[in-house]
């Protein structure tokens, strides 16, 4: 992520990223290495590692998303991605 891209907790374990200026292929890319990031550090308990898991929702903010309606695609993206295998990322594609 760059220095003024936006990290922060948005529910229990839910986070949001905000990003600007960056087309599909990059966010993809981007939210790709922050995924594989997470899994190939395990959190440490007593000793262990615990390995850790990431699944991600993408949804663009336009004129005709604003921040409330891309934040809902990108909750129902995020929740189709759990649903289908965890530990992966899913662009919402409106149909």
């Amino acid at each position: 992520m760059r220095p003024y891209d936006l990290l922060g907790r948005y529910g229990g374990e839910e986070f949001i990223i905000l990003t600007c200026d960056v087309n599909e292929k990059t966010v993809i890319n981007v939210i790709e290495r922050v995924r594989q990031q997470v899994m190939e550090t395990p959190v440490s308990f007593e000793g262990k590692g615990i390995p850790v898991t990431a699944s991600f929702g993408i949804a663009p903010v336009a004129p005709s998303n604003d921040l409330y309606v891309a934040t809902k695609y990108a909750d129902e993206s995020l929740y189709h991605a759990k649903e289908t295998g965890r530990n992966r990322i899913v662009l919402y594609e409106n149909e």
